[in-house]
């Protein structure tokens, strides 16, 4: 169901990028890994290469997720539950950044 005037635009783009960064994160270990166990130089340097691209690929696309999210808070999109959980309009903008370390912690330290 979408409703007139929702902005769903910067959910599907970060979504799109959660996506690109994990498969980049499998070829650059795969290409790493092979890199490692190549027989030739020639060899070696195909997969060196194809290892940087990817992992290159992966660390801009977290970046993107991070500005995605970052842009979502400080719009105020609260269709998204990310937003409406963990900002508000009367957020001073100095914290918006500390709204997305609040979630982090919530996630990786359940104690």
């Amino acid at each position: 169901m979408e409703y007139v005037g929702e902005h769903l635009m910067p959910g599907k783009l970060g979504q799109f990028f959660v996506v690109l960064a994990f498969a980049a994160s499998v070829v650059a270990t795969m290409a790493y890994f092979k890199m490692a166990n190549a027989k030739s130089v020639a060899e070696t340097i195909s997969w060196r290469k194809m290892a940087r691209v990817a992992f290159l690929l992966n660390m801009g696309s977290v970046f993107i997720v991070f500005a995605t999210i970052f842009y979502i808070i400080r719009q105020h999109y609260f269709e998204y539950n990310f937003a409406w959980e963990h900002s508000s309009r009367s957020l001073d903008p100095k914290y918006m950044l500390s709204c997305i370390w609040k979630r982090r912690k919530e996630v990786f330290y359940c104690g």
